[in-house]
């Protein structure tokens, strides 16, 4: 039986220092060969747009397939094995948290070394620009949730 998983049960699953352990684990498992995709597609409607995009992990063997059209924005999980649906998930909540830490994983990699922050130095931050980002912020060489 497959789960589904709604907007508010995501947010009491996962937070942010979460997240960025999860996006950090995710581009290693690329780099390594264990994650393939498949480029963002479009589908025009009539008002709308479908948006889909799909990703295979091979140390769960998850086939995760992305769809959103407006402000309707799910994932579905299936077995990689079997194909069988796992979880239908509302990304709504995850699609922002997932932004932000992926920001945040660049900026621990892709900082210069004089701009790296430790817990004993000032405070330093940043407020992403982009609308998806909105909540998020960097601070002390870690991305925060900010409420």
């Amino acid at each position: 039986m497959a789960l589904i998983i709604s907007e508010p049960q995501t947010k009491k699953l996962v937070d942010m220092p979460t997240a960025l352990k999860l996006v950090d684990g995710m581009f290693r498992a690329r780099a390594a060969g264990k994650v393939r995709s498949v480029p963002r597609r479009r589908l025009k409607g009539s008002e709308k747009q479908l948006n889909m995009m799909a990703a295979w992990q091979a140390d769960w063997d998850w086939i995760c397939l992305r769809a959103y059209a407006g402000a309707s924005n799910t994932v579905t999980l299936y077995n990689g094995r079997t194909g069988q649906i796992q979880a239908i998930i509302d990304m709504g909540y995850l699609s922002s948290l997932r932004t932000g830490a992926a920001t945040g994983v660049a900026a621990k990699y892709l900082a210069p070394p004089a701009s790296v922050w430790t817990e004993s130095q000032e405070t330093k931050g940043f407020y992403p620009a982009d609308e998806q980002s909105r909540e998020g912020r960097l601070e002390g060489g870690r991305l925060r949730w900010r409420s």
